[in-house]
């Protein structure tokens, strides 16, 4: 049921919520590393519901308005969907661990992008800003997005 959303979610982020691919290809890394930690730590196999969950987070945090249907019915709001999941998991008797997990993992994301930035003690330093070398990489790569604003703009989530 999620991994039907996965391909419409990952292509909104890399399309509207990152800056360009390299940004996008970073928050993909820093997933992939903590999902690859956690998932040695638990000696779990299967990552994917992490990931998507992880994913969903994020993209529900930068889209909290954007209504949604599930199964073409219920209506609810994108900021509540990991949230939704995991009642829907509890009703149906199904472990609940891969969705917190996964938005244990975009919640720590977010904080760390979005809101210690705005922290009067940070004074709107970065954290978790991509490296040179990858936006370098990318650039060279031509794999660059295509971005409707001015260079020196803040980014318009």
């Amino acid at each position: 049921m999620e991994n039907i959303d996965y391909q419409s979610i990952s292509s909104s982020l890399e399309q509207h919520t990152f800056p360009g691919f390299a940004n996008y290809l970073y928050y993909l890394l820093l997933n992939f590393i903590t999902i690859t930690s956690i998932g040695l730590l638990l000696n779990e196999h299967s990552l994917t519901e992490y990931f998507v969950e992880a994913l969903m987070y994020v993209w529900g945090r930068q889209n909290q308005e954007r209504p949604l249907l599930f199964m073409f019915i219920i209506p609810i709001k994108a900021q509540y969907m990991v949230w939704f999941f995991i009642l829907i998991n509890i009703i149906t008797g199904r472990s609940i661990q891969s969705n917190l997990i996964g938005a244990f993992i975009g919640h720590t994301y977010y904080y760390f992008a979005y809101i210690v930035p705005k922290l009067p003690y940070f004074k709107g330093i970065h954290l978790l800003s991509t490296p040179k070398f990858l936006v370098k990489l990318c650039r060279n790569l031509n794999r660059q997005n295509i971005i409707n604003q001015e260079e020196g703009q803040p980014f318009i989530f």
